[in-house]
């Protein structure tokens, strides 16, 4: 994937990641928040030959700048998604999303559902995600976290030769996965490559982000969306439950579900065996939506 920057519609520069085979439908990958270009290998390994695929990162995340004007809400990152796929004349591409990436589609699909060819949701939620975390409303404590966060955290560039000792990156993992928030199965050197970078962010614009990803929600559209439709769960994820992706099915008209027993929030990095053959099978199966070349 190459990199260009591209100037938003606010003047904010957007980071902007492009490979596959030109002239093929289009797909455009939307992060989750704290997510880059990294965490798709798995799809853009598998994808590449058969479609021209693009990714963007978050303003003020990443390669992004940071927001000149219009801010960090859910609605803002919509438009720039937009603004991506109007700068690169992307006809109605496939949009994934993964985790707050999911909210940031259906966003866009308020105000332009015509333009979009198919949607797949990996591990996401309609909104409002601290109200079901962990199977409890953890709204309220969420919002004081990343307040804190936001007004004492400004860099975490002093953990850098830390974190990018694979020992330190492993044991953060051995965590995680005892703690049951990802599988033994995850994809260790995606997380080795994504904390290398990670820890140059400005944490708070990642904590203002996550104010607005906690206040956002979209449920009020699902009905309305008529657009082919993947939404993909994870059995044991403990951060958008899998019933936040059953609701979102049983409110999208014709929409599939894939639930994936075992898959926690990180499911496209567990389980790509079994996720990215299901986004071939769908997006072959949506030919005519999708316009997929022979």
């Amino acid at each position: 994937m190459l990199r260009s920057d591209l100037v938003s519609f606010d003047g904010t520069r957007l980071a902007v990641f492009r490979g596959g085979t030109p002239g093929r439908t289009p797909v455009v990958f939307v992060n989750g928040l704290g997510g880059n270009i990294a965490t798709w290998r798995p799809f853009t390994s598998a994808l590449g030959a058969h479609f021209d695929l693009v990714c963007f990162d978050y303003r003020g995340l990443f390669g992004s700048g940071p927001s000149t004007r219009a801010g960090y809400d859910i609605d803002v990152h919509a438009r720039d998604l937009g603004h991506v796929i109007d700068q690169l004349g992307l006809e109605k591409p496939v949009l994934i999303g993964w985790s707050m990436g999911v909210q940031v589609i259906l966003e866009f699909m308020r105000d332009r559902p015509a333009d979009v060819g198919a949607f797949v949701a990996l591990n996401g939620t309609p909104g409002h995600p601290f109200r079901t975390a962990f199977g409890r409303d953890l709204d309220g404590l969420g919002r004081v976290i990343f307040d804190i966060m936001g007004r004492h955290w400004q860099k975490a560039s002093w953990l850098k030769p830390v974190t990018r000792q694979r020992v330190v990156v492993d044991a953060f993992i051995e965590v995680v996965t005892t703690l049951g928030l990802a599988s033994p199965g995850l994809d260790r050197q995606i997380f080795r490559d994504l904390g290398a970078e990670w820890v140059n962010l400005d944490l708070g614009v990642y904590s203002e982000i996550f104010q607005h990803l906690a206040r956002h929600d979209a449920a009020d559209i699902l009905g309305t969306l008529d657009v082919p439709a993947l939404l993909v769960g994870g059995g044991a994820d403990r951060m958008t439950p899998a019933h936040r992706t059953e609701l979102m099915a049983s409110r999208m008209p014709g929409a599939e579900l894939l639930i994936v027993p075992g898959g926690t929030h990180f499911s496209p990095v567990e389980f790509p065996d079994v996720i990215v053959p299901r986004v071939l099978d769908f997006l072959a199966a949506n030919r005519p939506a999708v316009r997929l070349a022979a």
